[in-house]
Parts: C-alpha cells; structure tokens; sequence
C-alpha cells in the first residue's frame, strides 16, 4: 500500500514539473483571465524574427511577437507584416520608434518599442490600424554588407590603390612637390627656415599676448585698462552723438547733408565758381586781362613802382621831421616855435570870434547908414 502511494505521488509530481516547464517554455504570455492587445506593425525585412520573440517597451518585456508574415505583393515598407500580442494598450506619440533589434551578437532578435517623449502629440495609425517600424542590423551584418560593397566596387577600389602605389612611387622618385620635399635636401632646408620662422612668429605672437596681458600698448590698455575702455566706449558715444545730430539736421554740416535748400544753395555755389573759372580760362573780365594782357601787366607794374616811389618819400618826409629838418620838423623838435605857433593859433581863434560878433552890429549899422 505505500509503494503505490510512493508511485502514484512520484507520478502526481512529475506531471506536476511537466507542466510547469510547459507553461514556462511555451505559455508563458498565456493570457487566461484577460485578452491581449493585438498591434499590427509594418517593417521592411524581418531580420530573422520569429513567431515567439519577445516584445520590449523600453528595455521591459511586455508581450511576444504573434505572427511574422511577408507580403511580397505590397509595397516595400508593407513588405513584413508583424503582429505582436502585448499585455496592456500602449500610448505612443509622434516621435515614437518600433524596431527589429538584435537580442545579443550570439544571435536572437526583439521588438523594442519606444512610445516617444512624454506630453507629445499622439502617433497616428494608418487606415488599417497599422504602425511602421525600422530594422537595426548587428555590427557583424554590417560588416557582411561592407564586403559586399567592395566587392560590388571591386575594379573601383583596385584602381584607386593603384593610384596610391604610383603616387608613393612617384615621391620616392622625387618627383612632384611632395617628391621635391622628402628628396631635395634644399628644400628640405628651405622647410626647415619656414618652421623655424613659423616657431619666431609664435614666439612673437606670445610675447604680444603677455603685453597685452601686462597692458601695454594701446592694445593692451584697451582690453584691461579700465579707464582706456571707458575713455574708447565715451569716444564711440560721441560718435554716435555725433551721427544722431546729423541725421537731426543739427549743426551746418547735417543741415548741408540732410536740408534740400542748403544743398541746393552749395550745388548752386559751387557751379557758379566752376562757371567763374571757365570764365577766368576764357580771357574774360579784368581779371583774366590782369593776368594775361601784356599792358595790363605793365601798367599794374608801372602803378605799384609809383605807389613804392611815394612809399619811399613819405618815409623820407618822416625821417627829416623827426630829424628836425624843415618846417614841420622844427615844430615837431622846437618847443618855442611849438609854443609861439601854438599862441598865433589861440590869436586868430580869438579873433574870429571877435568878428563873428560883432558881424550883426556892423551889418546892422551899415543898413542904418544907407537910409540916410
């Protein structure tokens, strides 16, 4: 009686294990008390993924692929259709990505979802219900569609090493620029000057640098002086005061740059002096004539020797009174003559206001006199 009970709790324990290595390899998306959420996804190629694959969103599992079906009479973003059964609805947004991606490099592959930045509008499916989604190879298929394009570009890539032989061959020989450079020894000397003139100008560059550091130089003394600046940012105000002043017609020159009656009136002078000087090339008015007509010249000539000539005697004039000689030296250096001059002078003033009075009563007596 044990035994069979030992028997019948080993086989009650083993079906037991049977079933729940089934459930776990094979069932384990089984939904039993809810329904899942289909989403029909259309991709370009597969990749290799198959019925069973998991399903991420975000890196965390929440359903497996349903069906991987390849529609070879749509167009070629429609060429896989992919159906995955998740566990719960999923909100995706604008910016949302669904991607074949490889689980590990040893193989495997899953749809990785994901729904977008937060807040976003929502993705809009197609009129069937249907998203669209891209494929990530793994770096070893890449690798295989690189040798792929070289070998597609075989003759290509051949030529061009070609050329790159002929081209290293070519400098070996010292022929070309480059050739010139490693071979000619010259050169290599005048490339030698270029670099220490190069290392003489960074030497020069440096030393500016710290002048300017140490403030010295207009340079210097604008980027760290404070002062400078403030003196160049006031300069630059007054420019700029300046501007606004002419463009406010202040001041002669914005009113001559900005007032059309000013402008006009300097167009107008300046064409009358042009007109002057055409004038003055033309020989006509007296001005021309004084300095192209012969006689003219002559007789200006003759005038100013005249005007020198009397220049010269009233400076003789002068020099005799105040030497004293003749009359109006002596009175300018005699003080009695001066004196007696001066005396004969209050005499006759006198004497004319004397007459001027007495005018009326003589020519009152002498119509008098006249009746009678």
């Amino acid at each position: 009686m044990n035994t069979q009970r030992q028997l019948l709790l080993g086989i009650f324990f083993i079906v037991a294990l049977s079933i729940l290595a089934f459930y776990t390899l094979f069932l384990t998306d089984m939904h039993v008390f809810s329904k899942p959420v289909l989403m029909t996804v259309y991709f370009e190629d597969a990749n290799n993924l198959r019925e069973g694959d998991p399903v991420q969103l975000l890196g965390a599992r929440i359903g497996r692929v349903k069906g991987v079906t390849p529609n070879t009479a749509f167009e070629r973003k429609k060429r896989i259709q992919v159906v995955l059964s998740l566990d719960r609805e999923i909100e995706l947004v604008e910016d949302a990505t669904l991607s074949i991606r490889e689980t590990s490099l040893l193989g495997g592959r899953h749809v990785f979802i994901d729904p977008g930045t937060f807040g976003g509008r929502a993705l809009q499916a197609d009129e069937g219900g249907a998203y669209y989604g891209t494929v990530y190879k793994n770096p070893i298929s890449m690798l295989g569609d690189i040798g792929t394009l070289f070998n597609e570009n075989r003759e290509s890539i051949t030529q061009a090493f070609v050329n790159i032989r002929k081209i290293t061959d070519d400098i070996a020989q010292g022929k070309g620029f480059l050739g010139r450079l490693v071979t000619d020894e010259a050169l290599a000397a005048d490339g030698k000057q270029v670099v220490a003139d190069a290392r003489l100008v960074m030497a020069d560059v440096k030393d500016a640098s710290a002048q300017l550091k140490e403030k010295k130089g207009l340079a210097g003394a604008l980027l760290y002086d404070e002062t400078m600046k403030q003196q160049f940012s006031d300069t630059i105000a007054s420019l700029k005061q300046i501007g606004d002043d002419l463009k406010n017609q202040q001041g002669v020159l914005g009113t001559l740059i900005y007032d059309p009656a000013l402008r006009d009136k300097v167009s107008r002078g300046i064409d009358s002096f042009v007109a002057f000087g055409e004038k003055l090339d033309q020989g006509e008015g007296a001005l021309p004539m004084l300095l192209s007509d012969p006689g003219t010249k002559e007789q200006v000539k003759t005038l100013i020797a005249d005007f020198s000539a009397t220049v010269a005697d009233v400076k003789t004039l002068v020099a005799d009174a105040k030497a004293g000689k003749g009359t109006i030296g002596k009175l300018m250096t005699e003080d009695a003559l001066y004196t007696e001059l001066t005396k004969a002078v209050g005499v006759l003033t006198r004497s004319l206001e004397d007459y001027r009075e007495a005018a009326p009563i003589t020519a009152f007596t002498s119509v008098l006199f006249a009746a009678f």
